[in-house]
């Protein structure tokens, strides 16, 4: 659940306002019952499960990190982060065949106005609102920076691999990630079709 008072179709203002109010629920599929796992997140987006569903990993996007839930053993209920200060703001998270995940990135920073500035003004999210009270909402969509940016962390959260486009001739932003048979195909909300990649041939770049 990214947001308490933004539908997903307001991400914008949800992303600028940084107000901790993402949470992850878990449903149990047998009582039927929701339970609230985690909270506090400034923008909770991608969630996925460990290979050993013990433990969750999940995109604090606002925030440019992701953070690591411990869903068994005895770090159960504890949530640290994974990892931090990304290239960009990630999105959804899927897991690798080679180990680790793949982390789709929405928008990158520093490769604009923008994203400087959001940076800059970080730290005082209270300045952040009263600024894009005043900068019009379709200014900000104009100016986001069009550049393809996917990663590749490992257990660690460290970073082993990124793929980048900066002019956005192929795909602008990734939104999802999945990798199958070979092949990792990407989603884009600026796109109006699915990317596909051999994973071999990214081996070569």
């Amino acid at each position: 659940d990214s947001s308490l008072t933004w539908q997903r179709r307001d991400v914008f203002s949800l992303l600028l306002e940084m107000k901790p109010e993402g949470r992850v629920l878990r449903y149990d599929t047998k009582t039927r019952q929701v339970r609230q796992i985690m909270d506090g997140i400034s923008f909770a987006n991608g969630v996925e499960l460990s290979p050993d569903q013990t433990f969750l990993v999940v995109a604090d996007t606002s925030k440019a990190r992701i953070l690591k839930h411990h869903l068994r053993g005895e770090l159960a209920g504890r949530t640290e982060v994974l990892a931090d200060n990304l290239p960009g703001l990630p999105d959804n998270i899927r897991r690798s065949s080679r180990g680790g995940y793949w982390v789709a990135l929405a928008t990158t920073r520093g490769t604009s106005w923008l994203p400087e500035l959001m940076d800059a003004v970080q730290a005082r999210p209270w300045l952040k609102r009263l600024m894009f009270k005043v900068i019009p909402l379709g200014v900000i969509k104009h100016t986001a920076p069009r550049y393809g940016l996917v990663l590749r962390i490992d257990e660690a959260g460290d970073i082993v691999a990124s793929y980048h486009d900066p002019g956005a001739h192929s795909i602008a932003s990734s939104s999802e990630l999945h990798e199958h048979e070979g092949y990792l195909y990407i989603g884009s909300y600026f796109a109006n079709f699915i990317g596909k990649l051999a994973i071999e041939e990214l081996d070569r770049l």
